[in-house]
């Protein structure tokens, strides 16, 4: 019975370490309803929040190298494979440069965070 107690808590212990691998991404709309109409300093200050969190998101998943590595050794379905963060900041990107785009449209000045030309 002492063995069988400790096999079904190991296999309790995988499955319910498995539902930790990471959140599913989330990311954010290319478009988004009502960008045609945004001022120049509203596409401007979005951008640079966006490039803010794209920071945050690559370090956050680069960090994950580490924490994968020592979740193989011991525990496999504990691994954070979905990948979130890459995933998020990418969509973020995305969304930066149709932004970048949309301001080249309507005329609005490039500035260091627009345009990569510009000195700051």
């Amino acid at each position: 019975m002492g063995k069988m107690f400790f096999v079904l808590i190991f296999i309790f212990s995988i499955f319910f370490y498995a539902g930790c691998g990471g959140h599913e991404p989330n990311p954010v709309a290319t478009h988004q309803i009502g960008d045609d109409s945004r001022s120049c300093e509203s596409l401007r200050l979005e951008i640079a929040q966006n490039e803010a969190i794209i920071t945050k998101k690559i370090k956050k998943d680069e960090s994950k190298f580490w924490s994968n590595t020592l979740w193989f050794l011991f525990l496999t379905p504990a691994m954070d494979l979905k990948e979130a963060e890459k995933t998020e900041a990418e969509a973020l990107q995305y969304r930066n440069e149709c932004l970048k785009i949309l301001m080249a449209e309507k005329g609005c000045g490039a500035t260091s965070s627009t345009d990569p030309n510009v000195k700051k």
